[in-house]
């Protein structure tokens, strides 16, 4: 659903959604060689890493470059922010969402957390998830 999306259009569904920042843009401001560092140890998938191999070895860090995903002027991104219909971000902000949820589910399983509401939280005060959708784990379980 997400591989081949263009980036705007991710960053936009997740912005309506109610994340504080889109995860390509975030990634641009973190550093891409930052976000390849961390995707080894805790692992991503094939695509992204071949993905992100290939922009850091044209030199392209992101943000620190000026150029990642997005030409950078300053500290701001420079892309279209354009206004998509929401039948088409939702599907975008579920399937980029699924994985969030997923280890959520397994670290309430494995006891690495008490509880789904301590993951929720987790999420809300750790990587500003929206407060309104109840946390990751409260908003997959709610019918919608």
């Amino acid at each position: 659903m997400v591989s081949g999306t263009d980036a705007d259009l991710i960053d936009q569904a997740l912005l309506a959604f109610g994340m504080p920042m889109g995860p390509i843009e975030l990634c641009d401001q973190i550093g891409l060689d930052v976000c390849y560092d961390v995707g080894l140890v805790l692992g991503m998938p094939p695509l992204a890493e071949a993905q992100l191999k290939t922009m850091l070895a044209a030199g392209t860090k992101g943000r620190k470059t000026q150029k990642g995903f997005y030409s950078w002027e300053g500290k701001k991104a420079i892309r279209a922010r354009a206004d998509y219909p929401q039948t088409q971000m939702t599907p975008i902000a579920e399937a980029v969402l699924k994985p969030l949820i997923e280890k959520c589910r397994t670290a309430v399983e494995e006891q690495i957390v008490n509880s789904a509401d301590d993951a929720d939280i987790g999420c809300i005060l750790g990587i500003g998830f929206p407060r309104f959708r109840g946390g990751p784990l409260g908003w997959a379980d709610y019918p919608r």
